[in-house]
């Protein structure tokens, strides 16, 4: 009708069927086709990440991870007259974070010298002079410091209360008569495990031990004791120290007799 009122001349009705409109397969095919094409790359990325090779991977991005280098233990005809790779210390070379400079703090000997510092063990037949203060500050944190560390590295021999009988020494004992099992070679014979038991605290040798003995102890170790200057750190040391002295305390008690003079300073805080 409204075409009449316009004034068309010739009028032609066009008819479309009924029903819903479908896309031709060949544009769905298509589309599936794309789809699975964009999938590739995120899948291979995919494996990539979590399969193990035998051979590198592939990097588009290189960065150093090839870079030219030589290898510890190897050597090299051009760089250095003597072939080596690996190069000695320049003389007077200190590593960062090693430089000694409180030497009592490092040595727990009065006036000590960086000899004294770099030495692992006190010459026999010597006793230097040995501190008999903390060259730290005691404080309430360096004792839960000190005890922190006593039980990770002291009282598998020592004890949790330093009465030497903790569970390395115990297992010691079980094995000190411990029959050997019968052989063709040797049967029937008892063996004895050589252990030193390890000492008491509360020891007259180690109650007048003064402050700096103790921490070279634990330091270079003594005996069948090792030392533990690559476990524990200086100041810790002395925090283990430290808490060797409130042990010490507990077990005697408060008194000026039952505690030497030089654990006084550190019990009292």
């Amino acid at each position: 009708e409204f075409l009449h009122e316009t004034g068309a001349v010739n009028i032609e009705t066009c008819t479309r069927p009924l029903g819903e409109q479908s896309i031709p397969s060949m544009i769905k095919l298509g589309f599936i086709a794309l789809a699975l094409i964009a999938l590739i790359l995120p899948l291979t990325i995919l494996q990539a990440r979590y399969t193990t090779y035998d051979y590198p991977r592939i990097h588009p991005i290189p960065d150093m991870d090839f870079q030219s280098k030589f290898k510890s233990q190897t050597e090299s005809r051009f760089l250095f007259a003597d072939r080596r790779i690996m190069r000695p210390l320049i003389p007077g070379t200190v590593a960062r974070g090693e430089l000694v400079e409180d030497m009592e703090l490092a040595t727990g000997i009065t006036g000590a010298t960086i000899e004294d510092a770099t030495s692992y063990e006190i010459i026999e037949g010597t006793e230097p002079d040995w501190l008999n203060h903390f060259p730290v500050e005691v404080t309430p944190e360096l004792m839960a410091r000190g005890q922190q560390q006593y039980n990770i590295y002291c009282v598998a021999c020592h004890g949790a209360s330093g009465d030497g009988l903790g569970l390395v020494h115990q297992r010691a004992l079980g094995l000190k008569n411990m029959e050997k099992k019968p052989s063709s070679l040797d049967s029937g014979k008892t063996i004895e495990t050589i252990w030193t038991n390890p000492p008491k605290y509360t020891d007259e040798k180690i109650l007048t031990q003064p402050l700096g003995k103790l921490y070279n102890t634990i330091t270079n170790g003594q005996a069948k004791m090792p030392g533990y200057r690559a476990q524990i750190s200086t100041e810790d040391r002395w925090a283990v120290v430290l808490y060797v002295k409130a042990l010490q305390r507990s077990q005697l008690g408060a008194t000026d007799s039952g505690t030497p003079s030089q654990s006084q300073h550190s019990t009292d805080h």
